[in-house]
């Protein structure tokens, strides 16, 4: 048997039921409570909450297993050598020469001319 509780919602005030491990759970986390999404689309702790894993994301992207939480001169191209990786085919590519290569093309594709960017955070 599910126990619950009644909590009071923190935008419109109605009281409701909710299982007690998910009100111990928001309790925990600081999060706020609301009866239903209507409600708690009207407070912005979601986009808040979400800024804030962006931001973790960007300070600590994993760089090496030796040092797994710092950003190095590399860690722009981590993602792409992850994805040459995941390839069928046998590429001979590191890290060193997806900078170099970089750099010396300046960010401008040598097929097209088009400009491209690097992003420390990829989908």
């Amino acid at each position: 048997m599910i126990t619950t509780v009644e909590l009071t919602c923190a935008s419109c005030g109605t009281k409701f039921d909710r299982c007690a491990s998910e009100a111990r759970r928001n309790e925990k986390k600081g999060l706020r409570t609301f009866c239903n999404n209507s409600c708690q689309s009207k407070h912005a702790d979601h986009i808040k909450r979400f800024s804030k894993v962006q931001e973790s994301a960007i300070k600590y992207v994993f760089t090496s297993e030796n040092n797994p939480k710092q950003l190095d001169e590399f860690s722009d191209f981590r993602w792409y050598m992850k994805n040459i990786k995941q390839r069928k085919r046998v590429f001979d590519v590191d890290l060193e020469y997806l900078k170099q290569l970089w750099e010396e093309q300046e960010g401008i594709c040598p097929l097209t001319g088009g400009v491209a960017t690097l992003d420390v955070l990829h989908p």
